[in-house]
């Protein structure tokens, strides 16, 4: 072998490790989730952050490495042509068209890409430097490319996409809050509190409310003597009245109001005069309209309207708060109660 053919050789070998060096980089950079990104940059100081900073502009990032990547791939055709012609004469170019067409496949492609795909953190931390520069000295025809492709594509009526990053879907996040815990970075309350934000402002009324077959309530009829008891015995704050016949709701009675006139003579106590005016919501309303609206109105509690306008349940601020937190230990009702009591 001539030195000539030698070097040639060689460089082969150089461009088909630059081939494979671009192809990883798509994959591995472009595979990377904002969990891993922010991971980064946090425990990899300067090099983490180089690489969040590559991403922050994808599309110039996208267009670079593909402008090193035909850059390389169209140097091996040269070579492997050239080559081929010296081992076989003019037959030599049928040869390079397969056998480079074989070489960019396997080395160039596949094989980098299986292996960045499954190192994406560190391939990319381990690139990030050489990529900086490759991006630096080819920046001027990067930019010349980034102004034809999105005058091409806008010819076709199709808005180029923004350099700012998507918005990510609903489940893309569930899945990088899995990732997040499977790799360590958020526990299992963490992932269950994201989760549950998530589908906050999915979830309907309906679908936390207390049933109305459940739902704790007193008549306007009904005596202090037999209500009081039951209240009390039960840990609530607020129950809703219904009127005679139980047809509608009157309205909220709260605790505090009716263990002031304990002690007033029976005929005088007139639970009517008590009660607090209730608000109804239809079962279809989300719960985080549900919650602005107490919020707005100091409210605590509403009473659920089926769709013949009947009632049929009973939502609380706590139910939201639960649906966010999970449940709330009815101990601390227990731990409360006393504080509430009145001297005899």
């Amino acid at each position: 072998m001539d030195d000539s053919l030698f070097t040639r050789s060689l460089l082969l070998v150089f461009l088909l490790l630059c081939s494979a060096f671009f192809s990883a980089c798509e994959v591995a950079y472009f595979s990377l989730n904002p969990l891993q990104l922010n991971e980064m940059s946090e425990k990899k100081g300067r090099l983490g952050r180089l690489v969040n900073s590559l991403l922050d502009k994808p599309r110039e990032l996208l267009i670079t490495i593909y402008i090193g990547n035909e850059f390389v791939n169209i140097a091996i055709s040269v070579v492997v042509t050239s080559v081929a012609i010296t081992l076989f004469g003019s037959i030599g170019v049928g040869i390079a068209i397969g056998f480079s067409t074989m070489l960019l496949l396997i080395f160039g492609d596949i094989i980098p890409k299986s292996i960045s795909i499954k190192f994406a953190q560190p391939y990319a931390l381990f690139s990030a430097y050489p990529l900086q520069g490759f991006a630096k000295l080819v920046q001027p025809a990067q930019k010349l490319f980034t102004v034809w492709t999105e005058k091409i594509i806008g010819s076709f009526g199709i808005l180029p996409h923004s350099t700012k990053e998507s918005p990510i879907t609903d489940e893309e996040f569930r899945t990088m809050v899995q990732v997040g815990e499977g790799e360590g970075v958020i526990d299992s309350d963490e992932r269950e509190l994201i989760q549950n934000v998530i589908e906050f402002g999915d979830t309907t009324v309906e679908e936390i409310m207390t049933p109305k077959i459940d739902m704790f309530t007193v008549n306007i009829e009904d005596s202090l003597d037999d209500i009081l008891p039951r209240i009390i015995e039960n840990f609530y704050s607020r129950v809703p009245v219904y009127g005679v016949g139980e047809k509608e709701i009157l309205g909220i009675l709260f605790t505090k109001d009716l263990t002031r006139l304990k002690h007033l003579p029976r005929e005088k106590v007139n639970l009517k005069s008590i009660l607090h005016p209730t608000i109804s919501v239809p079962q279809s309303k989300k719960i985080k309209e549900m919650l602005e609206e107490f919020r707005k109105l100091k409210r605590h509690m509403a009473t659920v309207l089926d769709e013949y306008g009947s009632v049929c349940g009973l939502v609380t601020l706590e139910d939201i708060i639960e649906e966010l937190v999970g449940e709330i230990d009815s101990e601390m009702r227990q731990e409360e109660l006393p504080l509430k009591k009145l001297n005899e």
